[in-house]
């Protein structure tokens, strides 16, 4: 399914600007319920750009591989996010806070930073599949 490859890429850009405004909200204004939005739009605003230039909702097959992909695209975010979170906490905090936060998920409590991430993944594939099979076929026919 090389055709979908473009959208895969306009998901992963609207992820990753979705998820800098995220944590710029998380950050300035303490507004934690940001993140939780980031999925739903990056798949919805995909879901519409496919619809728009397919003239058409996916199929079953695509709704699935698009599903499976953006929710892998989404962990790996998820993952740098993660990772420049450490970054930034050890030049705010130091090395030695920051390392205390790696030993945490790593190391001590690796099976609460595995089922975060189970988690994270069963809700953006649950998320994914609505998007690119209610959504767009909604919007496909508001387009006829």
């Amino acid at each position: 399914m090389k055709h979908l490859k473009p959208y895969l890429n306009y998901f992963s850009s609207i992820y990753s600007i979705c998820g800098g405004v995220g944590l710029l909200l998380q950050k300035f204004f303490s507004i934690y319920t940001a993140m939780g939005a980031l999925m739903f739009a990056a798949t919805a605003l995909t879901a519409f750009h496919f619809v728009k230039h397919e003239h058409r909702a996916p199929t079953k097959a695509e709704q699935h591989y698009l599903a499976k992909y953006c929710t892998v695209h989404a962990l790996f975010w998820i993952v740098a996010f993660g990772i420049l979170f450490l970054v930034f906490h050890a030049f705010h905090h130091g090395m030695a806070s920051a390392l205390v936060w790696l030993k945490v998920v790593l190391w001590e409590a690796w099976w609460a930073s595995a089922l975060l991430l189970s988690v994270y993944a069963l809700t953006h594939w649950g998320v994914s599949l609505f998007s690119f099979g209610f959504l767009a076929r909604k919007h496909a026919e508001k387009l006829k």
